[in-house]
């Protein structure tokens, strides 16, 4: 687990949370740990732009954002990566008995999703020599639709292949979950890709602290 992560997520600034605190951050992120079952499809696809935004082989995205993220790239790796839905189940029971603990299972959830896109990131960058990757761009960023979810879900065969599914109002689930697509370019760019710098519209880790602030 990267706690630095974690606190990050959590809030911890500048801070350093208490003994107590960090024991109970620990049992929590340990929970999501043990539930989990991480997994990821990819596809390689050819890129090109028609004037209104990417076209991602034969795919019409109509996001321009999306192209100015591909630009100059002949090439991205479409990928969807999923904790699983063991994960979504510690989460649910924790809301229920305790809400500090369930923040702390979402911090630890949304850095653990984080990391595992990461490593898996470097996994496809190594099949690429003489290549770099642009940083992840997801549904929900700039003009990307969300429902280009269920598009994205279908061209990967994500419901068979890694159990990723979307819910009635369109949502990802599991909920710790993560699509996007990768350009594959000849020059480097920023890689940066955290929370500061991200545009989503669709953040799991914000969608389910409102959701847990409602029901407060």
């Amino acid at each position: 687990m990267d706690w630095k992560e974690v606190y990050r997520y959590m809030g911890y600034r500048g801070q350093t949370p208490s003994p107590e605190e960090h024991r109970m951050i620990q049992e929590a992120a340990r929970a999501v740990e043990e539930a989990s079952s991480p997994r990821w499809v990819w596809a390689r696809v050819p890129v090109w732009e028609d004037g209104e935004g990417a076209v991602l082989d034969g795919w019409e995205t109509g996001s321009r954002g999306l192209a100015g993220n591909l630009r100059g790239c002949a090439e991205a790796f479409l990928a969807a990566f999923t904790l699983g839905g063991g994960v979504d189940l510690v989460l649910r029971r924790l809301e229920k008995q305790d809400m500090s603990r369930a923040l702390a299972a979402q911090a630890a959830a949304a850095a653990m999703i984080e990391r595992f896109c990461d490593e898996r990131e470097a996994e496809l960058s190594a099949q690429i020599p003489g290549f770099f990757l642009r940083p992840r761009f997801s549904p929900g960023y700039e003009d990307f639709s969300i429902r280009s979810q269920e598009e994205f879900l279908r061209r990967l065969d994500a419901p068979k292949r890694i159990g990723l599914t979307l819910t009635a109002g369109g949502m990802l689930t599991p909920s710790k979950s993560v699509t996007a697509v990768i350009g594959i370019s000849a020059q480097a760019a920023c890689g940066e890709s955290r929370c500061g710098q991200c545009g989503s519209e669709n953040c799991p880790f914000r969608e389910a602290v409102a959701e847990m602030e409602k029901g407060r």
